[in-house]
């Protein structure tokens, strides 16, 4: 009252609460949540940069179909040639301090990848020259398969004419066969554009022929017996199958 000592006081005991602030996030790849699609061998980088303004340390959950993958701020989703198929990422961040959480949430889809063809043994040796004679063979085959399980279909070709679709191919020849030949091999997965080719440029070399006797007069080589005055009538009716011209010569004594 501005004139005695006459004065009241009060007092007030004021708490402020803490509010837990919301996790910041400065980065998130791939980008928050949605569809992602990659291939079988390739992989997905996912990570996250963030922070707690209150300074709290942040728990990382990754999973993967629901199993718990990874505990820090990234993971690698890896696959390989048996990964095709969907997936499910799934990330959970907390401050560990209150239920403040963030989650988030990827479909991964993995496409199946062809897998090369796998060759054990091939005869003759992949591709190049091979030389016989006539009347030899030679045996071509082809021991292989196909890692994604897919059947192989066989193409063996002799001069682009086709000779066989099973995984061997013997190559026969006789006295007419002299000359150059080419056998290809064609072998696809009859799944994608996953295919082999070989080739090889066989030389087949002339070989002669054993004359052939039709007749021979007397009979072949022995005695005969005749008395003077007569005669023997020696003839021979033969040919070369090879077509090369006969050389005679008669001997006596």
């Amino acid at each position: 009252d501005n004139f005695t000592d006459n004065t009241i006081n009060y007092s007030w005991n004021v708490t402020v609460n803490d509010v837990d602030q919301n996790i910041v996030i400065n980065e998130i790849l791939p980008s928050a949540g949605g569809n992602v699609t990659i291939n079988e061998l390739e992989s997905i980088a996912f990570s996250i940069d963030a922070y707690d303004p209150d300074g709290n340390p942040l728990v990382y959950n990754w999973q993967l179909d629901g199993a718990s993958v990874s505990t820090t701020d990234s993971y690698n989703f890896t696959t390989n040639y048996s990964s095709a198929g969907s997936y499910v990422v799934t990330l959970n961040v907390a401050d560990n301090f209150t239920d403040n959480t963030i989650n988030y949430s990827w479909n991964v889809t993995v496409n199946d990848v062809d897998q090369n063809i796998v060759i054990n043994e091939i005869l003759p040796s992949a591709g190049g020259n091979v030389t016989i004679n006539e009347l030899e063979s030679i045996a071509f085959s082809i021991d292989a398969y196909d890692p994604d399980g897919n059947t192989l279909v066989y193409n063996w070709q002799l001069d682009g004419t086709s000779v066989s679709t099973t995984d061997s191919y013997n190559f026969t020849t006789d006295y007419s066969s002299a000359g150059s030949y080419v056998v290809t091999l064609n072998v696809t997965d009859n799944f994608s554009d996953n295919t082999i080719n070989y080739t090889w440029n066989v030389t087949v070399n002339d070989v002669d022929q054993n004359i052939v006797i039709n007749e021979i007069l007397p009979s072949a080589g022995g005695n005969v017996t005749i008395n003077e005055l007569e005669s023997i009538a020696f003839s021979i009716d033969a040919y070369d199958p090879d077509g090369n011209p006969l050389v005679y010569n008669w001997q006596l004594d």
